[in-house]
């Protein structure tokens, strides 16, 4: 039942492929089951390069995912050595690490790039240790582990600069630069943009791409208070939509033209574009990816009065946030559905995010929401009754002036310019 064509186009097709893999493994014929993989089912060409078609393409990571334990004796630390050299162990280890990755298991997917990254030291090959460290990143921000997060983007630049890849450099840098920024230290977060920025326009590309544009768009509507941003942002949007080479590259761009429509008050617009990009994350079924796509929708259904929407999307997001222990994003859904509570006068839930926000950040290190963490500390004074002052005398012990002075000062402290935005929707009195 293995089909003719060599490399096949639809999941079903592929189907008799995963299968004759995992027989090759039971066999203990490793390589010849792996070259199938590599070469079938994910597309290597001659030169080694792997298209990863059966994830990009067609979002089969629990496929991938079911075929390759087939190569690792116990667990997802030891992969089976019989006719495998280690840098094929190395490789088996970090697509694992991947595949656990995009199906959320965020916790598992560690260990087994932590070891991946270990077979790279060890044979010197400083571009693939520089590359399998970057991912390393993407696991620990959603949850919620910064510190950590910062020190694996700098460990990936030094491996970048030791394997002379310009490259891995121009994207390391953007991770170290993301991770920054949701530290809340904008001057090294653009720095280190800024310097990715100018440095791919010396391999031939006019702006940032996937992630990398995603991540800068995110830093842009944060710096700017000013709507004529959205002029460079949509430059920056359009030039991707013409670079797009995966299902994720392309959702990100819809994402970004979503949010870019919403702050200029394109609403309809906006709408149609965050029910593309949700339809687009879901297919290409990177559970890593989603939380954040459900939220910004939640947010704009927010500002738009549709509660009912607004509740949906967060209900959808919590799912995958509890459920994959995403401290990172439970902190934006702290926020955004305390604004929720307010909106329905659930002010017992409301406070309770308020605490639990607080503790977030301090747990996490997310200080990007600071100032995000005053103004809905303002809301609450503003809202709040005298009879909730005794269960939250902390709270209660500054008036909403006070708090929201505190976000004015954050704001300036770090050039967050772009909640002025948000300080214009929700507190007009005050500016």
């Amino acid at each position: 039942k293995v089909p003719d064509k060599y490399q096949p186009y639809m999941l079903e097709e592929m189907l008799p492929l995963y299968r004759a893999v995992v027989h090759g493994c039971l066999a203990e014929d490793y390589q010849q089951a792996l070259n199938v993989y590599k070469k079938r089912i994910l597309r290597m060409n001659n030169n080694g390069w792997v298209e990863y078609y059966s994830r990009h393409k067609l979002g089969a990571n629990l496929q991938d995912l079911m075929v390759l334990s087939a190569f690792f004796i116990s667990g997802w630390i030891t992969p089976a050595y019989s006719n495998l050299s280690e840098t094929d162990q190395a490789w088996l280890l970090l697509d694992v690490s991947f595949c656990l990755m995009s199906l959320g298991r965020l916790q598992e997917a560690i260990k087994p790039r932590i070891t991946g990254v270990d077979f790279y030291k060890k044979s010197e090959s400083w571009s693939f240790a520089s590359t399998a460290t970057q991912v390393l990143v993407s696991l620990y921000l959603p949850l919620g582990q910064i510190k950590e997060a910062i020190s694996a983007a700098q460990q990936a630049i030094e491996y970048a600069v030791l394997g002379k890849s310009n490259n891995e450099l121009i994207i390391n840098s953007c991770y170290l630069a993301n991770a920054l920024y949701l530290k809340g230290d904008f001057n090294k977060a653009s720095k280190n943009f800024d310097y990715s920025d100018c440095l791919i326009k010396t391999i031939g590309y006019e702006h940032l791409t996937s992630l990398m544009n995603f991540w800068y768009c995110n830093f842009l509507f944060s710096i700017n208070s000013d709507e004529s941003i959205f002029s460079e942002i949509i430059e920056r949007i359009e030039y991707n939509f013409s670079s797009v080479n995966t299902l994720f590259d392309e959702t990100l761009v819809i994402l970004c033209l979503a949010r870019v429509r919403a702050e200029a008050s394109q609403n309809s617009l906006a709408e149609s574009y965050f029910l593309q990009a949700i339809q687009k994350i879901q297919e290409a079924n990177k559970i890593e990816h989603i939380p954040p796509f459900y939220l910004y929708r939640a947010d704009f259904y927010l500002t738009q009065k549709q509660l009912d929407s607004a509740l949906a999307d967060l209900n959808s997001a919590w799912e995958i946030i509890e459920r994959c222990g995403m401290k990172l994003y439970a902190l934006d859904y702290l926020l955004i559905h305390g604004r929720y509570c307010l909106a329905n006068a659930d002010f017992d839930t409301a406070l309770n995010h308020y605490e639990e926000a607080k503790q977030l950040i301090q747990e996490t290190g997310y200080h990007l929401r600071d100032a995000e963490l005053h103004l809905f500390a303002a809301q609450l004074r503003q809202q709040c009754g005298e009879e909730y002052r005794s269960a939250n005398l902390g709270l209660y012990s500054k008036t909403a002036d006070f708090y929201l002075q505190m976000a004015k000062n954050r704001i300036k402290e770090i050039g967050q310019w772009g909640l002025l935005r948000v300080i214009k929707r929700d507190f007009p009195e005050y500016l």
